[in-house]
């Protein structure tokens, strides 16, 4: 033994041979270590892809409600917001829609005194009774557009009628013949038979009608959308 320690290259080999061994100890560490950091990477991916799916599966179930919602994910509880329907006051909204259509009425009257088509007076008279119908009725919903229409159908009727009273009690004072204006209006469809003016007085009511119909056909429409 003391001659192998004593003899340099004994020694020498000896030191090799503790180096090459501390060396391939240094290498098993270093690739231990680098199997458990490639293993601990395994699990961080493989955790993070189980938390995506856990979220996924849980915003599906929100959404098709078919489940309930995973711990830690926010559930809104917010209720949402409705405008509160307000319904109109059907008596008071059709004084409105009368006194509106009135408007409708004189400017009706007034056209066809001037010797025009007063077809388009009737788009006024929907627009006013809506608005009348509106403002006494507090709102104008879909029954009060059907008010609205169905009155001013009749509306338009009453002003042909003065309109071609007012026609007729003019063509008597042209002759001289002295007619009150209640007297003709009561009993004018009499006259009308008589003087063979009744084709004209439906011609021009069934023109008017058209009319009022083509010029208020978007206002109805877009009153009807409104009201629901």
């Amino acid at each position: 033994m003391n001659n192998e320690w004593e003899n340099p290259g004994n020694a020498t080999g000896v030191s090799g041979a503790m180096k090459q061994e501390n060396a391939s100890t240094n290498g098993l560490i270093t690739e231990t270590e680098a199997d458990w950091q490639s293993s601990a990477s395994m699990t961080g991916m493989e955790s993070d892809w189980q938390n995506i799916q856990t979220q996924s599966e849980g915003a599906m179930n929100m959404q098709t409600g078919t489940g309930y919602p995973e711990d830690g994910m926010a559930v809104s509880t917010a209720v949402p917001y409705t405008p509160e329907v307000v319904r109109s006051n059907v008596i008071t909204g059709t004084v409105g829609a009368l006194l509106g259509s009135l408007v409708g009425v004189a400017l009706w009257v007034l056209i066809y005194q001037l010797g025009y088509l007063a077809g388009i007076a009737g788009a006024v008279m929907i627009v006013c009774a809506m608005f009348g119908y509106e403002k006494l009725g507090k709102s104008l919903d879909t029954k009060g557009v059907v008010i609205c229409v169905i009155l001013s159908i009749v509306m338009i009727f009453l002003a042909q009628q003065l309109a071609m009273t007012l026609a007729v009690v003019q063509a008597f004072k042209n002759q001289d013949v002295d007619v009150s204006f209640g007297f003709m209006f009561r009993n004018l469809f009499k006259h009308l038979e008589y003087l063979d003016l009744m084709s004209v007085f439906v011609r021009d009511l069934a023109v008017g009608y058209v009319l009022f119909f083509i010029a208020s056909i978007s206002t109805i429409a877009k009153a009807f959308r409104g009201s629901r």
